[in-house]
């Protein structure tokens, strides 16, 4: 641990809440794809995979690379040879999904409302679809495992006395089968969030008492 500040180990006793954020922290952040969703991407017309594949390799969000690692898999158990597209003007948007312009389509990956170019939410899908011009072709979920020390950790928070809170920009379904693992309430898991309404969370919940800092 790098402490930039001195008087860190002095503001750290304040801390009476706790925030984590899900894929990466208390997960080992390596995803997976479910067994049916394996079987839903080798049934992808290979055209369609193709540019599925030029898309996820060239990002790095955790479901990116196990689609990117999982694709040449089922391709190659059906003899078809995966050649990635020229993706130069692939776009990224952050909390969002993937977007790719080829051969006159839009081509987008990521959150379901992304992909079909609504500002509803994705009804609860734990996961990720691939859409062209608007239109889905193929959802994909994933699992995941937690971190061997994640539940200890928090219940040692916890018998310290301290408020634990679990953030993440994947769905609802996704996150209290997380929460409920480490057992942590609904009132103290957000989900579906943006980085910015991350950062936003985190600030409510500083709550300044007087002569006292509840912190985080």
């Amino acid at each position: 641990m790098l402490l930039r500040d001195d008087s860190f180990l002095d503001r750290v006793q304040q801390v009476r809440k706790v925030v984590f954020d899900k894929t990466g922290t208390i997960t080992r952040g390596q995803l997976r794809l479910t067994q049916s969703s394996l079987e839903v991407l080798a049934s992808l017309d290979p055209k369609h995979r193709r540019v599925l594949q030029s898309m996820v390799s060239r990002s790095n969000h955790p479901a990116s690379r196990c689609v990117a690692e999982a694709i040449p898999s089922v391709s190659n158990h059906s003899g078809e040879h995966v050649e990635s597209l020229s993706a130069d003007d692939l776009g990224e948007i952050p909390g969002m999904g993937l977007c790719l312009t080829n051969d006159g389509h839009e081509y987008r990956f990521g959150r379901t409302e992304f992909v079909l170019g609504s500002d509803g939410e994705s009804g609860g899908f734990a996961g990720a679809t691939f859409g062209i011009d608007g239109r889905a072709v193929v959802t994909l979920e994933f699992e995941e495992d937690l971190r061997p020390d994640a539940c200890s950790e928090v219940e040692a928070l916890h018998e310290m006395g301290l408020s634990v809170h679990l953030f993440s920009g994947d769905n609802k379904p996704k996150v209290a089968l997380v929460a409920s693992k480490l057992g942590l309430g609904e009132d103290r898991t957000l989900s579906d969030l943006s980085p910015e309404q991350k950062a936003a969370a985190v600030a409510s919940l500083v709550v300044f008492q007087v002569g006292r800092l509840m912190g985080f």
